[in-house]
């Protein structure tokens, strides 16, 4: 077995597995966009100098979660149509990936398979840290 053929056996597999680690993450972000957004709206409508435990006061016992009116925040809509474009784009562009992936289109080429490797997984942990974020805010 070559030094090329080795390269490949574990550049392809890893490729695929992290591209739908990525997938998984966008999806997780596009599951939870709603809280995402009433998270954020809620950290940025209290504010800077108000001490983090006194907003558990304001929270709904039951639920624990903001109240519901940010739902009716003016920049909800917005941030709502923002979020969901840049699911949308995400969404795109992994179909181009999983395209070329799976019509071998770039399978061969050493460094492509790395450099979408590494993307992939920087992807996937940031995707995840944003997700995760705004669950502690929330």
């Amino acid at each position: 077995m070559t030094q090329q053929n080795a390269t490949n056996l574990i550049l392809i597999p890893a490729r695929f597995i992290v591209t739908i680690g990525h997938f998984l993450a966008i999806s997780m972000a596009n599951h939870s966009s709603d809280d995402n957004i009433r998270s954020s709206l809620y950290a940025s409508s209290v504010s800077a100098n108000d001490h983090y435990t006194s907003h558990y006061s304001t929270l709904d016992p039951v639920l624990q979660s903001p109240p519901t009116s940010l739902y009716h925040h003016p920049e909800y809509r917005s941030l709502r149509t923002e979020l969901n474009s840049a699911i949308s784009i995400a969404y795109a562009c992994m179909a181009i990936d999983m395209i070329s992936l799976l019509f071998g289109l770039s399978i061969f080429k050493k460094r492509v398979n790395f450099f979408q490797v590494v993307t992939h997984f920087f992807g996937s942990v940031l995707v995840c840290y944003f997700v995760g974020k705004s669950a502690m805010v929330g």
